[in-house]
């Protein structure tokens, strides 16, 4: 507020922060800075997102057509060493990770919390993060944090969700 340079004008692009950190670009890299310029994330990456945990989600070309994905905490570094197939943002602490031809979920101390067994795998958003909706064999379900099933993946789709219950379709 005192009209400071916080971060150098040295990047090609720069988000506005949250939670903290800008995502920043510089030779045509991702890494991310702190509130006091400082990096805590290197400019190595194709892309870089950030859910609603201090977690961001890195993204490495490995041909046009394929990359890898993994996970840095913004004062734990590196939590995963897995490079995963696909990925998605990390939401209430838990993140959907592709490994194979399956998703699970991977919680932000950099533990696979769940078993690879889902055709598909939503972030943890329902419910402030305690709910996240899959699919098995074409049919959607609701797991909890500790990949335990809430409803079984047996409905053509889950439509809703309001005070505490959720709407299915048969």
């Amino acid at each position: 507020d005192k009209g400071e340079e916080i971060v150098p004008i040295r990047y090609q692009e720069c988000t506005p922060f949250r939670q903290g950190f800008a995502l920043v670009k510089e030779k045509d890299k991702w890494g991310a800075c702190n509130m006091k310029g400082k990096m805590v994330l290197p400019t190595d990456y194709d892309k870089v997102t950030l859910g609603n945990s201090p977690v961001f989600l890195t993204e490495k070309k490995i041909t046009q057509d394929s990359s890898v994905y993994g996970f840095y905490h913004a004062e734990r570094k590196n939590l995963s060493t897995t490079p995963y197939k696909g990925a998605d943002d990390m939401y209430f602490g838990m993140a959907a990770i592709l490994k194979d031809s399956l998703w699970g979920y991977l919680n932000d101390q950099g533990k696979e919390v769940t078993e690879f067994k889902f055709h598909s795998a939503g972030p943890f958003l329902l419910d402030s993060g305690k709910f996240a909706m899959v699919t098995l064999n074409k049919k959607f379900g609701i797991v909890d944090q500790d990949g335990q099933y809430i409803i079984y993946p047996t409905y053509k789709a889950i439509v809703g969700f309001e005070e505490g219950l959720f709407v299915v379709q048969d």
